[in-house]
């Protein structure tokens, strides 16, 4: 998914991506050190993020949303992630901003980043539907997370991609 946010910058492609984890990997940032080589004796893949974001641990049954959209549109970060929250408080409580991340209950459920280039912009988001806390300790260290990880919980895989297709008015 990294590489073709770049493409559609590149080409300056407005396209908005649904990409479901089908394996375990990581996303790495550059501001937090992680378990390289746990990684690599797991053959868990290893991807950057090209950010000085933290590092993201995804299983199988996560959940990656990109939208790429040209740079005049006056959507930024906290714009998207308003309306995510939205999506998310209507089946969760207590769903709260924090930063880049989006938390529940406290707890983070989503991570994002946006990259600029070519007169595009590209808001990229990843979010936990399964609990890999464990994995997240062997990988991210005792601590785990700045923010304690947790899983989404009364909407599904689905139910998300609907109500963001409804928002982005999108089939």
């Amino acid at each position: 998914a990294i590489a073709e946010i770049f493409r559609m910058m590149e080409t300056k492609e407005t396209r908005v991506l649904f990409v479901p984890s089908k394996e375990t990997f990581v996303f790495s940032g550059t501001s937090k050190a992680f378990n390289e080589e746990y990684c690599k004796a797991n053959n868990i893949p290893i991807y950057p993020l090209y950010t000085g974001g933290g590092t993201i641990v995804s299983t199988e049954g996560d959940f990656s949303l990109v939208i790429c959209y040209p740079e005049s549109t006056a959507a930024d970060v906290h714009f998207i992630l308003e309306k995510l929250k939205e999506i998310f408080g209507a089946t969760m409580p207590n769903v709260t901003i924090s930063g880049n991340d989006i938390l529940l209950d406290g707890m983070k459920i989503c991570g994002s980043v946006m990259y600029q280039q070519n007169g595009m912009k590209c808001f990229a988001a990843h979010f936990s539907f399964k609990d890999n806390s464990e994995l997240i300790a062997q990988i991210c260290g005792v601590s785990g997370s700045v923010k304690t990880p947790t899983t989404i919980d009364g909407l599904t895989v689905d139910m998300f991609k609907k109500a963001v297709s409804e928002w982005l008015r999108i089939r």
